[in-house]
């Protein structure tokens, strides 16, 4: 009786070990199990760190491939642009050069012109002054050659008659007066010709004096026909 009082107490105690039992167990697979998570975690979470330090690490070599192909890049057109604007600035200086060189061609060109020009205008004047001055002195012989006509006029009709030498005189002296004015007017106008050469013309004056010359020679020899004619009639 007392065994089979003691049985059912035995067999409690026992399943109360044997739930122990299991418990502990169930505590220590819980316990592993969650050390064997962590774990797993642990290692993923360094797998995933250490992949994504091996992509920062690609990533930054790859920037910086970049920038240096980049830099590479920007400094061959830099110096591109650096050897463009030599070139510019060395064409841009040569055609200054000969931009120069050309106005100082055409400077001395135009210099050496207005010099030639400026000479021939020198002696355009010359030669007009020395034909006035010998159309003046044409001019004063033609007046000193009439003048001695006249006189010799005078001096025939005075020895023919006082009335005819009266006449002729006062003839004569309007001839002289006309044949001077012929002159001085001849003069003048080869004055005006030399003052005014580049209207007029180098040989504008020479007419006129050949001109005045012709006319005082043709008075002149029509004085010299009246004086021998006095003188014939004198003669007589």
């Amino acid at each position: 009786m007392d065994e089979e009082l003691l049985s059912p107490m035995t067999t409690s105690s026992q399943a109360a070990r044997d739930d122990d039992e299991e418990a502990q167990k169930l505590a220590q697979l819980l316990a592993n199990f969650d050390k064997k998570r962590r774990n797993e975690r642990r290692l993923k979470f360094q797998a995933i760190v250490s992949h994504g330090e091996k992509l920062a690490k690609t990533c930054q070599q790859q920037v910086s491939k970049v920038f240096e192909q980049a830099e590479l890049e920007m400094e061959k057109r830099v110096e591109q642009h650096r050897q463009n604007e030599a070139r510019v600035t060395s064409e841009i200086r040569n055609l200054e050069k000969k931009l120069l060189e050309l106005i100082a061609a055409r400077s001395d060109t135009i210099q050496s012109v207005a010099e030639a020009v400026s000479r021939q205008v020198t002696d355009i004047v010359t030669e007009t002054r020395k034909h006035a001055e010998a159309v003046t002195q044409v001019a004063e012989e033609e007046g000193k050659a009439i003048r001695s006509a006249l006189d010799q006029l005078w001096t025939a009709a005075a020895a023919v008659d006082p009335a005819t030498a009266a006449t002729a005189e006062s003839g004569g002296k309007s001839t002289a007066a006309a044949t001077g004015a012929a002159a001085a007017f001849g003069v003048e106008e080869e004055e005006e010709g030399e003052g005014g050469y580049g209207g007029m013309g180098e040989g504008g004056g020479e007419e006129d004096g050949e001109e005045s010359r012709m006319q005082l020679e043709g008075e002149g020899g029509g004085i010299e026909e009246a004086a021998a004619a006095a003188a014939a009639a004198a003669s007589v």
